[in-house]
């Protein structure tokens, strides 16, 4: 969709860095995050972008609604309100281009509409990076657990819960696993070094954080009395292997801001 504006507008918030980029000069900023993103250019006196320019600048689709650009020679639709008291501003006297002066009911401008969509029935197999702006024909199943493994939610030290039955509890620390590497089982008694992302190795149950802990020597004292389970991310506990990831219908993901061709104006 394109709208004209006949006053100034800003979809930015003065005093924050963005605004205060523009003002110091800058033409364009580029604002995303994980909803969307917005690219700003200034003017700066130079005169606005043709119609046909800002067509340009969209992804490809089968239809665009303009707002605005009344005079414009393309197809128009008035929804016109008798309660606000104005006149229609359809005649061809207004129009480059004549058209049927007998208005549109909203019914039959939404009509109208739908009638320009042409649903796609055919099914093509494409890779992934090619999938943006494609409808997704059938439901995509994770083959994968997520995480993989359990592990551990953050670093620490991984024991048996029953292991530590009051604070201040001291295991010896057996062995060490950081993150991409893999344990051997985990003797009764004792507690290994883990580190965050990294497998929890057989026979433990527990993670506990290391602000909870004191290293002492080949030992840790155990701060806290922790609840089987803590701190530990179960296997397939984000996505489970076989689940439905992206269901039949979703349209595919845009184009990246860096794969837009730059403004010509």
């Amino acid at each position: 969709m394109i709208k004209h504006a006949h006053h100034g507008f800003d979809l930015d918030k003065p005093g924050k860095d963005s605004w205060r980029h523009r003002e110091a000069g800058a033409m364009q900023v580029l604002m995303l995050s994980n909803d969307r993103w917005v690219l700003m250019h200034e003017l700066r006196g130079a005169p606005e972008p043709t119609l046909d320019e800002q067509l340009r600048l969209l992804e490809p689709c089968d239809l665009v609604l303009i707002e605005g650009y009344k005079a414009a020679a393309v197809p128009k639709i008035e929804i016109h309100r008798p309660s606000h008291g104005k006149p229609p501003l359809c005649h061809p006297g207004l129009l480059q281009e004549p058209m049927n002066p007998d208005m549109l009911s909203f019914d039959e401008a939404y009509e109208k509409l739908l009638g320009f969509v042409r649903p796609v029935r055919e099914v093509e197999e494409v890779d992934t990076l090619f999938a943006a702006g494609r409808v997704l024909a059938v439901d995509q199943h994770s083959t994968i657990d997520q995480p993989p493994m359990d592990n551990s939610g953050m670093d620490g030290y991984a024991l048996r819960a029953v292991d530590v039955p009051v604070a201040g509890t001291r295991l010896p620390v057996s062995q060490r696993i950081p993150a991409g590497s893999v344990g051997h089982e985990l003797a009764p008694g004792t507690a290994a070094r883990i580190f965050t992302g990294a497998p929890l190795p057989p026979g433990a149950d527990t993670v506990v954080m290391q602000e909870l802990c004191e290293h002492a020597g080949d030992e840790v004292v155990v701060n806290t009395v922790p609840r089987a389970g803590e701190a530990v991310r179960r296997m397939g506990e984000d996505v489970a292997r076989g689940a439905r990831v992206l269901p039949a219908g979703l349209l595919g993901a845009s184009r990246s801001p860096s794969s837009r061709p730059a403004p010509s104006w």
